[in-house]
């Protein structure tokens, strides 16, 4: 498993408590419920002192689901959905102190929180967006959980699973950035087959909404099984992406496929040539990512300018995105 730091109190349930000081590297089963067995955050703040203001850095980001968006049973996700949402992703998972309990009107259903390992990040408007970005993409998880500086109950006997992985979530939304389905000539193999063509009827429904288009793509993606999928399979993997879609369609700030692409008129290069391509990088990025000749590339973390090659090729790559849109 990959590795990330908790930051835990010495008290269990207590929503009035701000204090953090005691750092757990979760590396594994044992250290991972001995984090969450207290109330815990994932961050590091100044004086161990947990607000917005005292962010430092971060290597996790955790994620709530209460599986409020339907009180139908067979609409209810699990942590399996969420490493069928993000294919060779590392997470650990457990199960809150809720779980399978009436809560808020609400009746007993799944409720669980999601931990992905990350590399530090040091800008909690940065850790904030890539919340933001992992939502977007499965959008059960709380939208209203997504700050930085959010704390967890502990639960005193955890119930726990871990989804190991040789991706962090971020290599997997650098990957997102680029993806393209109707290129795609590699067979899907058995053992494959339900994660890669929801996680591919997942992003048509996002792009194209719940069309014939949409659907006569996911088809064609669809004969590249071996063995083929029954259509009985299919047909259910299609309906749960529509459902997807509609979860998707009923956030603040939800752009229409038929209009996404109009917001992003502002990153269109005259051409796609190198010097093009840098001018908009550079018209965008101002004041986040300098080059220098003593240092190369430099990235603003929100406080200070840090050495990080890595964090100014993701800033390139958001930008690549929004290009190709």
């Amino acid at each position: 498993m990959l590795e990330c730091k908790i930051y835990t109190a010495s008290c269990v349930g207590n929503s009035s408590n701000c204090l953090y000081p005691d750092e757990i590297k979760v590396c594994d089963r044992d250290s991972f419920n001995k984090a969450i067995s207290f109330d815990h955050v994932t961050a590091q703040f100044t004086n161990s002192y947990r607000s917005k203001d005292n962010f430092i850095s971060s290597t996790c980001i955790p994620m709530d689901c209460d599986n409020d968006h339907s009180d139908v049973g067979k609409d209810w996700v699990t942590p399996f959905d969420v490493a069928l949402a993000f294919p060779n992703v590392c997470f650990y998972a457990s199960y809150s102190r809720n779980h399978m309990k009436d809560k808020h009107g609400k009746c007993a259903r799944p409720r669980f929180h999601v931990y992905f390992p990350i590399e530090e990040v040091s800008d909690a408007k940065a850790y904030v967006e890539l919340k933001t970005r992992i939502q977007s993409v499965f959008p059960y998880f709380d939208s209203n959980a997504l700050d930085a500086a959010r704390f967890l109950y502990g639960v005193k006997t955890p119930l726990v699973e871990l989804y190991e992985g040789e991706k962090t979530v971020v290599d997997f939304l650098s990957e997102e950035d680029f993806s393209e389905f109707d290129a795609g000539t590699e067979e899907i193999p058995s053992g494959q087959r339900n994660s890669r063509l929801s996680h591919i009827a997942g992003k048509l429904i996002k792009r194209y909404g719940a069309t014939d288009e949409a659907h006569e793509k996911f088809l064609r993606e669809a004969e590249r099984c071996n063995p083929p999928l029954p259509d009985a399979e299919l047909s259910k993997i299609w309906y749960s992406a529509k459902k997807f879609g509609l979860k998707v369609a009923s956030q603040e700030g939800y752009i229409p496929p038929s209009e996404y692409g109009r917001s992003y008129e502002e990153y269109k290069p005259d051409d796609l040539t190198d010097i093009a391509m840098a001018e908009v990088f550079a018209k965008h990025n101002k004041n986040k990512a300098v080059y220098t000749m003593s240092a190369g590339w430099l990235y603003w973390t929100g406080k200070k300018w840090e050495a990080s090659e890595l964090k100014v090729m993701k800033l390139y790559m958001l930008i690549a995105k929004k290009v190709l849109k």
